[in-house]
């Protein structure tokens, strides 16, 4: 398919990935949003979306039993997030992070879970994103705090 232009063509890959991880076709889902980033990276449009497409990216490694590559995906996204002042993506990369180290289940692990569960909450908070609440409430449960 041709697309009018870069910025088109990262909001259909973004779009096609979200399709594609809600139908939990998630290679599917993590071609399109890798692709998305890529595009992103080389042509520098829609900069001000990579923060989000990278916590989608974070979200389907996490929903696809990468977790490795979900935390290294978190971490970025926190980081980038932070330096962009995005919270809401902040928020997103805290409850991957606070999940994958709910997954390592080590002693500090698990209480750098919990504490990443309530940055998360306190940007829920301060953001009024209760959108992200089920998702933390969830990660909470497996963590049984």
């Amino acid at each position: 398919m041709q697309y009018p232009s870069p910025y088109a063509k990262v909001f259909s890959l973004w779009c096609a990935g979200l399709a594609s991880g809600t139908n939990n076709d998630f290679e599917t889902a993590l071609g399109c949003y890798s692709q998305a980033l890529q595009l992103i990276s080389d042509t520098r449009v829609a900069v001000e979306f990579e923060t989000e497409i990278q916590a989608a990216l974070a979200e389907t490694h996490y929903s696809a039993g990468h977790f490795e590559l979900a935390l290294d995906l978190a971490q970025k996204t926190l980081v980038l997030s932070q330096q962009r002042s995005n919270r809401l993506t902040e928020c997103r990369a805290r409850i991957i992070l606070g999940a994958v180290f709910r997954w390592q289940a080590q002693e500090k692990t698990l209480q750098a879970a919990a504490d990443s569960f309530l940055q998360a909450e306190q940007l829920i908070t301060l953001t009024n994103a209760t959108a992200y609440q089920p998702s933390l409430q969830i990660e909470r449960m497996r963590l049984g705090t």
